[in-house]
């Protein structure tokens, strides 16, 4: 049995033989020299945020309190602050912090606190090993859907062991990776405590994004302008695979990968594969100027909506880049395709 399932299995049942109501205790010690308050903000699903507050004496500060499941929980100094995010369980928690203050580019005084360790807390140490198994598993040489059957399969197991608590919200919330069907099945496993926060907290976003993002769906095309100025939705380009680019001047990830985008489509625009880029940009002058500085030749459509662009709402975008790979159907084929692993796959779709 892999080393990070080992973790995950050992953990999942040592919190499920813990009893319904978890007392808690958290011990902080910070570096620096701030001497406020500190406060411990969570919410018990639908319920209203509770807020505990203690001072800051000697470095050191204590909450105790008790939790009905795992909850996610903020720590946060006094007036305009950072927040730490941590998992509330039953237990002895330590947590370990830095503080400084620093003005930000509105000329405000804000309070930083960022954790340096988390230990005690079978939540926090659950979502951590799953994350680290998560990584390696997206680093393997398998296809694309024997990773989502292996994180399927997990996470179905995590979310079964403690669905009322937020760490399967918080998984599912960003698990692209997997089919609709088998986000749709986690989701129905969570508790309906669980499921009526899917609107605020990105679960909703995610299911409706892999409702119309699964293999074989047809793409959703959108009339748009393009940098002329000339109504344009790219849904009668001819093409053997058209990439669907979602993108934005301000994005740096975006803009590092446009100089793989503009080899690719000079090395296989010819032999069929095709390019749209639909700006999620607000600005006409920023998104031309990128335009021309990374050189892109191919269409570039917007309609300066930013996140609020009808394409960017169907999609329930909640993150760029993103990309779709279509057929010369226009059907999705593959998405969230970037780099080394786009050029593989093109190299295999229009062979030289």
């Amino acid at each position: 049995m892999p080393k990070y399932f080992t973790i995950i299995v050992v953990t999942l049942l040592t919190l499920a033989l813990h009893a319904q109501t978890r007392p808690f205790t958290i011990t902080g010690n910070l570096q620096g020299n701030y001497t406020g308050t500190i406060s411990l903000r969570y919410t018990l699903n639908t319920q209203e945020p509770i807020t505990l507050q203690t001072r800051v004496e000697n470095k050191t500060f204590q909450f105790t309190g008790q939790v009905p499941h795992p909850v996610q929980a903020t720590l946060a100094l006094e007036g305009l602050s950072t927040a730490l995010w941590l998992y509330l369980d039953s237990g002895n928690i330590q947590v370990n912090a830095r503080t400084h203050t620093f003005i930000d580019t509105e000329g405000r005084l804000v309070n930083s606190l960022q954790a340096t360790s988390i230990a005690g807390s079978y939540s926090e140490t659950l979502k951590s090993d799953f994350f680290t198994f998560w990584r390696t598993l997206i680093e393997t040489d398998q296809p694309d859907s024997a990773k989502a059957e292996t994180l399927f399969r997990h996470m179905l197991a995590l979310v079964d062991a403690q669905p009322a608590s937020n760490i399967g919200s918080e998984l599912l919330r960003d698990a692209d990776l997997l089919t609709y069907a088998q986000a749709d099945t986690i989701f129905h496993h969570l508790s309906k405590e669980q499921q009526a926060l899917a609107g605020s907290n990105g679960v909703a976003k995610l299911l409706q994004r892999l409702a119309h993002t699964d293999r074989g769906t047809p793409f959703k095309f959108f009339m748009l302008t393009d940098k002329n100025g000339k109504p344009m939705s790219g849904e009668h380009l001819p093409h053997k695979y058209m990439l669907i680019d979602f993108w934005a001047s301000w994005c740096g990830p975006c803009r590092r990968e446009h100089p793989n985008l503009v080899s690719l489509h000079s090395k296989y625009h010819p032999a069929g594969f095709e390019i749209v880029s639909i700006s999620l940009d607000e600005e006409r002058p920023k998104w031309l100027s990128a335009i021309a500085n990374d050189e892109l030749t191919w269409p570039q459509l917007s309609d300066l909506k930013g996140m609020s662009s009808p394409a960017a709402q169907y999609y329930a975008l909640s993150f760029i880049p993103f990309n779709l790979l279509l057929d010369t159907h226009g059907r999705i084929i593959a998405k969230d395709i970037k780099g080394e692993r786009l050029q593989k796959l093109l190299a295999s779709l229009l062979p030289e």
